[in-house]
């Protein structure tokens, strides 16, 4: 039974890694990224040398060699069930830092936090640093009391992308989709979250 302890232990390890490296926003994330590659890689190769080696060593109709490789397909097709919970942990985490989120929102709307230009945020006063994950933001007024507020998330992509984060919004007009009324860029990718909050992609 070491083998398959083996094999359950780097399939921990792959599932480990591939949702730490979601959450982890500096360059440290790189270890999470090269860490879940080669140990999934690891379990698509292991997948048919284990089921080859079994059969060779048991026989097709025993049932001895079907741990292994059982073993290796629950955490690799596992891996398509990832992408829903990362949204469900990503829109729980936008839920606990929403109120510094809101705090910037109020704060460009009062003055209290002011613009440089273009409307880059450049002045926190008592916040102290950019709220939430995001490492830029910038605002468009667009009425007497209305802005559209782009927080832009950091990712390890760089300047090449990919780009996403979120976007309040509280222009007049309604939208055509999904996607706030005060902002239509090309090549993003909008979703609603509630009121007058979205979340953006540009691959």
């Amino acid at each position: 039974m070491r083998c398959p302890r083996r094999l359950f232990l780097l399939g921990l390890l792959f599932w480990i890694s591939v949702t730490a490296s979601d959450f982890i926003d500096s360059a440290w994330g790189y270890l999470t990224d090269l860490a879940g590659f080669c140990s999934g890689l690891f379990l698509l190769v292991a997948l048919p040398i284990t089921a080859i080696a079994g059969i060779s060593k048991y026989g097709f109709f025993s049932k001895q060699w079907l741990l292994q490789p059982t073993i290796c397909s629950i955490f690799i097709f596992g891996f398509f069930l990832l992408s829903p919970i990362q949204a469900y942990m990503t829109d729980l985490r936008f839920q606990w830092q929403l109120p510094e989120y809101a705090y910037v929102v109020d704060g460009i709307k009062t003055g209290r936090i002011q613009g440089g230009n273009p409307n880059a945020i450049t002045d926190f006063g008592a916040l102290g640093h950019l709220p939430g994950r995001a490492r830029a933001v910038w605002f468009d007024n667009c009425g007497v009391n209305n802005i559209a507020v782009t927080f832009m998330i950091a990712t390890r992509g760089g300047a090449v992308g990919p780009h996403w984060g979120y976007i309040y919004d509280d222009c007049p007009g309604p939208a055509a989709d999904s996607s706030p009324p005060g902002v239509s860029l090309p090549y993003k990718y909008y979703r609603h979250i509630r009121g007058a909050w979205y979340q953006f992609y540009q691959p």
